[in-house]
């Protein structure tokens, strides 16, 4: 009974030993493909950055086309390049009433409370402002 004993412990920790060493191989696959995927995720969220910029200057833009320098997989994006035309164009609608009000929206529901309770004492103002404007 002691032989059988003694041959069935040491196949039982021939085959742990074998089945821990699967384990570390399958972790270490694991781990490569984790890196793999944190370089892809790290990448698009670079392209979406870039994305994004391009997205809200098309929505602002009225005429030629703004020049934006995204490269490709980097977040960090340079302002795009505008003409006088463009500036004046982009501080026109900046100024408009109908972007104010926008604004002060936004600017409540982005981040409530205080700004939240102020939207309608802010847009009264600007309503008598553009009243006593005229």
């Amino acid at each position: 009974m002691d032989n059988k004993s003694c041959f069935g412990r040491e196949a039982m920790t021939l085959q742990e030993n074998q089945y821990i060493r699967e384990l570390e191989n399958q972790v270490q696959r694991l781990t490569l493909l984790n890196v793999s995927y944190l370089k892809q995720i790290r990448s698009l969220e670079g392209k979406m950055a870039c994305l994004d910029s391009r997205a809200s200057l098309s929505r602002l833009r009225n005429g030629p086309e703004f020049s934006n320098n995204c490269k490709e997989g980097e977040g960090n994006v340079e302002g795009p390049v505008m003409t006088k035309a463009q500036k004046h164009h982009l501080d026109m609608i900046k100024n408009s009433y109908a972007f104010m009000v926008g604004e002060i929206i936004v600017d409540g529901v982005r981040s409530p409370g205080l700004k939240t309770l102020q939207i309608p004492f802010r847009i009264t103002r600007l309503l008598l402002r553009y009243l006593f404007k005229r």
